[in-house]
């Protein structure tokens, strides 16, 4: 995409798709001046028996993710959540297979090819996210992959920062694009 629009741009990837923009950097320096890192998993994910079956079913199900999605705003959704939410379960409907793609491991594992990553990297996550035990230590070893790179928190902010924190995520981006882009 960048390619096609004319580049060099500063990537942004959240959750699983974080991983994307390591790949991406990685891959086409020459067309990627940063990237943004937003509640990236560092660590490969080892869920238990039943936390696996818990996933299988979330993750075959367009209204059991959507619930699922629910949980990921634990400081308070968005106003437009519920409207969000139920036309992301309708587009999901015979998409399931497409999100197990994505939330699937895939070797080699992002964290392999950070090092490979030259260009300046930002990393955001909120200090409440559901997803981690402690959302500052999963930021830190984030940050700690790259040659260069920075973690910032975003209080009282769930997964989703840009969704429920979109004033203090947009300063942040705003922050590292005057950097990347030199403005």
């Amino acid at each position: 995409m960048v390619r096609a629009l004319g580049g060099p741009a500063t990537l942004v990837g959240s959750s699983s798709s974080a991983a994307a923009v390591v790949f991406a950097a990685a891959d086409a320096p020459d067309l990627v001046n940063g990237i943004v890192q937003v509640s990236p998993f560092v660590a490969e994910l080892k869920p238990n028996l039943a936390m696996r079956a818990g996933q299988a079913a979330v993750l075959r199900s367009p209204r059991l993710f959507g619930m699922f999605h629910r949980t990921l705003f634990p400081c308070g959704r968005p106003v437009d959540d519920a409207a969000y939410r139920k036309e992301m379960v309708a587009r999901l409907r015979g998409r399931m297979a497409a999100v197990r793609g994505v939330i699937e491991p895939v070797a080699p594992h992002w964290t392999a090819r950070a090092r490979d990553v030259r260009q300046p990297v930002l990393v955001l996550m909120g200090t409440k996210d559901p997803d981690f035990k402690d959302p500052g230590a999963e930021a830190r070893a984030a940050r700690r992959l790259f040659a260069t790179a920075e973690a910032r928190m975003i209080e009282d902010s769930g997964h989703y920062p840009h969704a429920d924190q979109p004033a203090a995520t947009a300063a942040q981006l705003a922050e590292f694009l005057a950097v990347t882009t030199g403005a």
